[in-house]
């Protein structure tokens, strides 16, 4: 996370992640990559999914993550895009971060 608002550190710069939803949420709490998923995070908040089942860990880990892009990279514009295999499995997500309510509404438009 701490990398992303370096990149992103321009009033004009953009963001759009891929956010490997699936696994993120299956190892939060699981130990053994505590580090990667605090870097990833930037928070050790995470750690609060392991306390959590199915949907609402999911939601969980999905708002941590738009949380932390919206307070440590400064965005204001945050839209997620869920992304699901041809059973409903949820696989991973995209995240569009902007400062510009015109660059939301076009990418709206286009996914």
């Amino acid at each position: 996370m701490s990398i992303l608002a370096r990149l992103t550190n321009n009033p004009k710069g953009e963001l759009l992640v891929y956010f490997a939803h699936e696994v993120v949420t299956r190892f939060c709490g699981a130990g053994g990559i505590d580090q990667a998923l605090t870097d990833l995070f930037g928070t050790d908040e995470y750690k609060g999914a392991s306390l959590l089942h199915d949907v609402q860990r999911s939601q969980y880990v999905h708002d941590l993550y738009k949380r932390q892009l919206h307070e440590m990279c400064k965005f204001p514009y945050i839209q997620s895009f869920a992304i699901y295999d041809n059973r409903g499995k949820r696989l991973y997500d995209l995240f569009y971060c902007t400062r510009e309510l015109i660059s939301l509404d076009r990418m709206k438009g286009a996914m």
